[in-house]
């Protein structure tokens, strides 16, 4: 006769494939539904982890521009955002702008002071090409007429 009990530790996957098969391809379907599942939610957990952190490095990136850009070079600043510019690159440009800018400030204000400096002491006048050559004429004359050569 036989037996229908069975025992805890006799049930194994093998077991309940052999014995009851509808059950066994059942348990298969779930399983495989369930990784699916599972490993579909640990994908979508890291592309929303992935997505805020890019998002928190664009906006931290975006500040540290806007923050080390002068009112005077907000376009560069605006630009080098638009561009999606590297941080380190986008300091570099800024600072480049800056010392560009003050450099041409510093020669207009050396030219204007220059040009004061020419209305407020003028050239002395020197004596013209026709004068210095009317000058040794006379000066000649002067010293023949010194030295008794001319009378």
């Amino acid at each position: 006769m036989p037996r229908n009990t069975v025992f805890v530790d006799e049930i194994t996957a093998g077991w309940i494939a052999e014995t009851i098969p509808a059950i066994a391809t059942s348990f298969r379907e779930e399983g495989a539904s369930t990784a699916t599942a599972a490993a579909a939610a640990e994908r979508e957990n890291a592309v929303a982890a992935a997505r805020t952190e890019a998002a928190t490095a664009e906006r931290e990136r975006i500040l540290a521009i806007q923050q080390a850009t002068p009112r005077a070079h907000a376009e560069l600043g605006a630009r080098l955002i638009a561009e999606g510019v590297p941080l380190a690159s986008a300091h570099q440009q800024i600072l480049a702008a800056i010392n560009a800018a003050d450099a041409a400030r510093r020669g207009a204000r050396l030219d204007a002071l220059q040009e004061d400096e020419q209305d407020l002491n003028p050239p002395a006048p020197g004596p013209t090409p026709e004068k210095n050559v009317n000058q040794a004429a006379k000066d000649a004359v002067a010293l023949a007429v010194k030295n008794g050569v001319i009378r």
